[in-house]
């Protein structure tokens, strides 16, 4: 039969508020143990189908009798499982090959609190058990952006203080997760480990970023249902030896991290943190020490960005510690070894091998947000004390307002060896002194200008800097990392004595992105990890999706720009090529050219940067 007009409208109305469907079955006889997964499919589904490969790994495996594992699923505008709907959130009873629906909840906001909440006091409610486990899937930004991004909800996201209060108000306030994880990037820090120390047992999560793959739930659903009673720290295991395995398998080994911490022992790294943040304010006023302390934070390994401005500025708390231990070696020793108690276990990688298991926000590379950020940060009520030194720590730093201070800083160059140019630099020792970076610029004259400098490549690997007389040395010996054929510039994010870790700014397909690259220092070799798109300016969330570049693809480095009489910057597109099966980075020599320029680009502890004078290659 065909409805009228007046029928159609009323049934459209007794449809718009039939309300969300949540089962009303009794709740599952208690189990041994109910793993909860709030999986914000976000852009890492409806790019990616990520999240759906994470649950067809817990398929698998499934619910049994004594370990139930319910799924969650939103915040994304499309899934790839086609049980799953993008208008609503759902939840899920994962089965052996297969996710039973026991429940549709409406379309709510996964960066908000009280859905976090409403998940687990339904999830202990219907699957009552005697151990609970939780995993929070999604992005990661650390201790500033926070946890996750509704795609759905204008990438809406859980800081710190929401993800606490999601947790506060919910049962697991009187009864602790046996393990809290993250399969999220940037989430292993001391803030969420203190934080969340009332509602759970043991943190499992990572410094770095994530590869897009994240966890392997195969293994760790076959050690829980296998043995049920395992604690928290034993399962901690499982997840990171599988993660090490998978990430093996995908090729993104050397750039892991993952960590298994016992939250309890975090209060007492939260005392250390403040006896050590009482001593670096009480060396603020005093512009030597202040000096020291940003260079010891600037040497020390983080996470999360490329290099000024967008990086998320945290950092592994044992190396700060140990960076700093000549200036306060009481203090942070103290501190060391506390995180070394409450660190259970750890996976680092030859991209992070100072990764020790927690970081911590400590302001370093993205001046224009050192303001914004700590107000942020300071919203988490992570301490007191340390957020007291942050604030006088960042009123520092950008009251330091100028860069180097010197005429044009001119250059000196001379022929070392028939292969190789040297050049010389000089600035005060007072100035030298303040330095935390000093970069040689290859670069050449944008057509038609006699000011504008197109940075072919710039690196810190063959300058030298004697502090004492405030020389500065490069080399040119007529070599470069070439891009298929082309100059490229590399920036710099960690570095030990055998490797490097590198970005490059190229757009591939078009879109703005950054090729992430690890250099074996002793063999000059240099291996593509993949690409990633950085940290939103937006949202501060940093890409988890290191994309691998594909045969075909279109590739056309991004030059930097420096205008030598104004010092603005800016940037300007390579030429463009199509990728073979490999896409290599390789040392090349190259011909003797006279359009060829070199420079220094120096950089000061406050993150004011310098140019000197440029001077052609012959």
């Amino acid at each position: 039969m065909k409805f009228s007009k007046v029928m159609l409208a009323g049934a459209l109305t007794l449809l718009s508020v039939v309300p969300p469907t949540v089962s009303s079955a009794a709740p599952a006889p208690k189990s041994d143990y109910t793993l909860m997964v709030y999986m914000v499919g976000s852009d890492l589904e409806s790019g990616g189908n990520y999240a759906s490969t994470d649950l067809k790994e817990m398929m698998k495996v499934g619910s049994t009798k004594n370990v139930n594992v319910v799924v969650e699923t939103g915040g994304s505008n499309d899934w790839a499982n086609g049980k799953i709907s993008n208008k609503e959130n759902q939840r899920w009873l994962v089965k052996k090959n297969d996710i039973q629906n026991v429940g549709n909840i409406g379309d709510k906001n996964m960066g908000k609190s009280e859905s976090l909440t409403d998940f687990i006091d339904w999830s202990m409610e219907k699957y009552p058990a005697k151990k609970y486990g939780i995993v929070l899937w999604n992005h990661g930004g650390g201790s500033v952006a926070g946890y996750g991004a509704d795609e759905k909800h204008d990438y809406d996201a859980l800081t710190l203080s929401e993800l606490q209060k999601a947790f506060d108000k919910s049962q697991a306030k009187t009864n602790k997760f046996d393990m809290i994880g993250f399969d999220a990037c940037l989430m292993g820090n001391v803030e969420v480990a203190k934080l969340l120390q009332p509602y759970g047992k043991y943190l499992v999560a990572s410094e770095e970023l994530e590869p897009v793959h994240g966890w392997d739930y195969t293994p760790f659903l076959k050690t829980l249902t296998t043995s049920s009673k395992k604690t928290g720290d034993v399962v901690g295991k499982v997840i990171a030896d599988a993660y090490v395995k998978q990430s093996e398998d995908f090729g993104t080994e050397d750039d892991i991290t993952l960590s298994v911490v016992d939250m309890d022992k975090t209060l007492d790294i939260t005392k250390k943190v403040e006896s050590l943040a009482k001593k670096l304010q009480s060396d603020m006023e005093d512009d030597e020490a202040l000096q020291a302390i940003a260079k010891a934070r600037f040497r020390s390994e983080d996470y999360g960005g490329s290099g000024g401005a967008g990086d998320t500025d945290m950092v592994d708390i044992v190396d700060l510690a140990d960076q700093l231990s000549s200036l306060y070696p009481k203090e942070t020793k103290a501190l060391i070894s506390s995180v070394e108690k409450s660190v259970i276990y750890n996976i680092n990688s030859l991209g992070n091998p100072r990764a020790n298991g927690l970081s911590i926000y400590f302001p370093s590379e993205d001046r224009p947000s050192f303001k914004s950020n700590v107000v942020k940060y300071d919203k988490n009520n992570f301490s007191e004390t340390y957020e007291k030194f942050l604030k006088g720590y960042v009123d520092q730093l950008l009251s330091e307002s100028k860069g180097i201070k010197s005429e044009k800083l001119p250059l000196k160059k001379s022929v070392l060896t028939q292969a190789t140019t040297g050049f010389e630099v000089k600035v005060s020792p007072e100035d030298a002194s303040s330095l935390v970076n000093v970069k040689g610029i290859v670069g050449q004259y944008e057509a038609g200008s006699t000011s504008k400098i197109r940075v072919l490549g710039a690196d810190n690997s063959h300058v030298k800097l004697d502090e004492k007389t405030g020389i500065i040395k490069g080399q040119w010996n007529q070599g470069w990392p070439m891009l298929s054929g082309q100059m490229v510039p590399m920036f710099m994010t960690n570095q030990t004595d055998q490797q490097a870790n590198y970005v490059i700014p190229v757009k591939i397909n078009g879109e703005k992105m950054e090729l992430v690259v690890l250099q074996n220092k002793q063999a000059n070799t240099y291996d593509i990890l993949g690409a990633w798109r950085g940290v939103d300016p937006k949202t501060g969330v940093p890409d988890r999706n290191l994309h691998q570049v594909k045969e075909g693809d279109k590739i056309a480095p991004l030059y930097p720009t420096i205008d030598k009489k104004t010092n603005e910057r800016g940037m300007v597109d390579g030429e463009e090529f199509t990728a073979g099966k490999t896409v290599s980075l390789q040392w090349q020599g190259l011909p003797k050219n006279p359009n060829f320029l070199y420079g220094f680009d120096l950089t000061s502890f406050a993150q004011n940067h310098s140019i000197s004078d440029f001077t052609a290659i012959k």
